[in-house]
């Protein structure tokens, strides 16, 4: 496998992130459904690649 391997908050990683303070909206386009669907959490992740970490 290659690519990155993330954790992902159960519920929605948007609706977590501003219910934990983790993010702020603070521009009118937070929160809409495109922000929402590219909105990367900033959790743990790693990179593999052929299966092993990078």
């Amino acid at each position: 496998m290659t690519g990155i391997l993330a954790e992902y908050a159960g519920g929605g990683a948007y609706d977590v992130a501003v219910s934990e303070a983790r993010f702020t909206p603070s521009k009118a386009h937070h929160g809409t459904s495109d922000h929402v669907a590219a909105f990367g959490p900033g959790l743990r992740h790693i990179h593999l690649t052929g299966g092993r970490r990078d």
